[in-house]
């Protein structure tokens, strides 16, 4: 009985192991393909230039589209890999050779608008020519942009290069309870991380003016005198107290 059993294991288990010598030749050539590429090597060592191989850079004026390079930008240089069709010199899996998988951004940036007034890629894409691969760390953050659209330079309008604002807004700032309390505190102990996004003419639409309101009844005049008194704290989390009050009633008794 127990031979027989082996005897009918035999035919199935020798179909598994084939099963699995092709399940994993076949993931051998099914593993994603990338692109082996140095930064450093071609920038500091060759003395390639960002527009050698972004060439649709100096054209591209948004849209969210990227500007990674073409074979086409790689075969200007390498033109005898290609004829000698040596694809393992930059893909990792030349049996599932693909293109570079293009990620759009919600971004209405001009590439162009920027290099025609003389802006350096360096200057917004900092420390490539110490890397292979550009991260999310080479792109530009938001005190890097401001360093130019300061309302003075050029302007600092959000709508300019975010095409929906809500995107990027923080998760903290979409609860009621960060608008009525927690926004005027954050605004006094971190302010260098609010100027990342507003002026202070954007707390002034609020707090000041005609929309002065929307914070405070329009009682508050006649009442705030009490509620500072109970309860100072609350607006120490907008007003320098003594600086606040001393605006309106210096000399006052």
């Amino acid at each position: 009985m127990i031979m027989i059993l082996k005897a009918s294991l035999t035919p199935i288990l020798f179909f598994i192991a084939l099963l699995a010598v092709f399940c994993r030749a076949d993931s051998i050539d099914s593993a994603l393909d990338t692109i082996k590429f140095s930064h450093k090597l071609h920038l500091k060592d060759v003395g390639a230039t960002c527009l050698d191989c972004h060439t649709g850079a100096s054209e591209n004026t948004g849209g969210g589209k990227m500007n990674h390079p073409h074979m086409e930008s790689c075969k200007n240089c390498h033109k005898d890999e290609f004829e000698k069709k040596n694809c393992a010199l930059c893909h990792s899996n030349v049996k599932n050779a693909r293109f570079f998988q293009v990620e759009l951004h919600h971004k209405s940036f001009s590439h162009k608008a920027h290099l025609v007034r003389g802006v350096e890629c360096t200057f917004c894409h900092k420390n490539l020519d110490t890397v292979a691969y550009a991260t999310a760390k080479n792109l530009p953050d938001m005190s890097v942009c401001y360093s130019c659209h300061n309302d003075k330079k050029a302007p600092r309008n959000c709508t300019m290069c975010h095409d929906d604002p809500q995107r990027i807004k923080p998760e903290s700032h979409r609860s009621l309870w960060f608008v009525r309390q927690d926004h005027g505190r954050d605004a006094r102990f971190n302010t260098l991380t609010c100027e990342k996004c507003h002026q202070q003419t954007y707390c002034d639409q609020c707090h000041f003016g005609q929309s002065k309101f929307k914070i405070h009844d329009p009682n508050y005049t006649y009442t705030h005198g009490l509620e500072a008194q109970r309860r100072d704290k609350n607006c120490m989390m907008c007003h320098e107290v003594q600086n606040s009050c001393e605006s309106c009633h210096t000399g006052r008794k």
